[in-house]
């Protein structure tokens, strides 16, 4: 049935969610549109919760399931009662506190709620240029969770590019391949984001958002050859061994991927719509008479103690010419040192006057990880310091290539930015011998 324009015309007209019962199923679909209308999320509740997605019409994404499994409560989002829908529209402007590339950005969506018994909901979004979804929990106590299901099921066979992995100790810096997706089996896994190249139509990248005392998503393909990618997640680590001054290895796993709050939200599972190429590339370079940032790569310490700085090069003169040409200096560390002596490197950075530092080499996106970016981004904020994180695929950033290490200089010096959203996703091309850095932000 059609919800009546006379008894609910908010829903209808800012919303205009259709709830229609499904002849046979005894599911109930529940249709998101986009503020523009041309993208609907049709949200099925049955045996299982799922979506699908359309695009003018189009249906690209079939019915795929979602669930989250702490441990003891079963898997949310399988055998569901709802017991009620929220709904809201929003249009307003934000300032973020990093200018990436617009002062203000426009936030417009509409929403719905799903609340369920058992002490969890899901919220989905739809913008003009996608659809996300994440889980809500208010369980009083610490949970575990044992799993959860993400899943992306095409209507046909496209190609999509997709950086593949042999395990989560990872870079990072994959190449990424162009297949179709019926050829990525479930023995092969990737990180994300991941572009799928729709046939005639537009591109969707798959991405995650709001990562925070969680584990970062991969994808797998399926066993039986269907065009679909399937969530998986690296479990949280208990046992590590420590390789060379840089690489913490994961040599045992606990048979759950976080351990976190019960009452909070889960990360975004984000789909992002681009009908044109232009729409998913947008970049813009620091002018060629202006460098902002030079980084000092690695060399400029021991990686394995960053007070003992090199020998040949004079920091406090190395600074002061900084200041004087009104360039910032961002300094190269390794995470695990950097994790033993974050207060105290971080305090004498901030004596020193640098602008922030380049973090490297935690190739990992398990929980413990992730709440490691935590504590950095907590303990430079407090220092008015900038924070670059490399070998970590989750987060949006400004992507500063072909900078300066600690023996060559660079003239070419470029600013790309990298987000988790439509008009975001850029390849980096590195001259021979050049390095990046990222300034995080979310």
């Amino acid at each position: 049935m059609f919800i009546s324009h006379k008894r609910y015309p908010v829903f209808f007209l800012f919303f205009l969610l259709i709830l229609a019962s499904v002849p046979g199923l005894g599911a109930k679909t529940y249709d998101l549109y986009s503020p523009d209308k041309k993208i609907r999320v049709s949200i099925q509740v049955g045996s299982e919760v799922s979506y699908s997605v359309f695009v003018d019409g189009r249906e690209l994404v079939v019915p795929s399931p979602m669930s989250l499994t702490p441990e003891g409560a079963g898997a949310l989002g399988k055998n569901p009662r709802l017991s009620g829908i929220k709904m809201r529209s929003v249009e307003n402007l934000f300032s973020p506190v990093v200018k990436e590339k617009r002062a203000e950005v426009v936030n417009r969506f509409n929403e719905a709620v799903l609340d369920f018994r058992g002490n969890y909901g899901l919220i989905f979004r739809a913008y003009n240029d996608g659809v996300a979804y994440r889980f809500l929990t208010r369980f009083k106590d610490t949970i575990k969770v044992v799993s959860e299901e993400v899943r992306f099921t095409f209507a046909e066979d496209h190609s999509i590019f997709i950086p593949f992995v042999e395990s989560f100790l990872s870079s990072y810096e994959r190449n990424y391949s162009h297949v179709p997706l019926s050829q990525i089996t479930a023995e092969k896994m990737a990180f994300l984001p991941v572009l799928v190249d729709v046939k005639n139509g537009p591109k969707i990248a798959i991405t995650e958002s709001d990562l925070d005392d969680y584990p970062g998503l991969y994808v797998k393909g399926s066993a039986d050859g269907s065009p679909s990618l399937f969530g998986l997640f690296p479990a949280y680590p208990l046992k590590e061994e420590q390789r060379r001054d840089r690489t913490l290895e994961v040599k045992e796993r606990a048979d759950y991927i976080a351990q976190t709050k019960g009452t909070r939200t889960f990360p975004w599972r984000a789909l992002l719509i681009a009908r044109r190429d232009a729409d998913l590339i947008e970049s813009d370079f620091v002018s060629k008479y202006g460098i902002e940032y030079i980084i000092l790569d690695e060399g400029w310490s021991d990686p394995a103690d960053l007070f003992k700085v090199n020998a040949t090069i004079d920091m406090p003169q190395l600074l002061a010419y900084a200041r004087e040409k009104n360039v910032g200096i961002i300094l190269w560390c390794v995470w695990l040192t950097l994790d033993r002596q974050l207060q105290e490197a971080l305090d004498l950075f901030e004596r020193w006057g640098v602008k922030g530092i380049k973090v490297d080499f935690m190739d990992r996106d398990d929980q413990k990880v992730v709440n490691f970016y935590r504590r950095v981004a907590a303990a430079a904020a407090q220092r008015r310091l900038e924070f670059d994180f490399l070998g970590e695929g989750a987060w949006k950033a400004e992507i500063y290539a072909d900078g300066v290490n600690a023996s060559k200089y660079a003239s070419d010096y470029k600013k790309t930015t990298m987000a988790v959203k439509p008009g975001d996703i850029v390849k980096i091309k590195l001259a021979p011998g050049g390095g990046w850095a990222a300034r995080l932000f979310k």
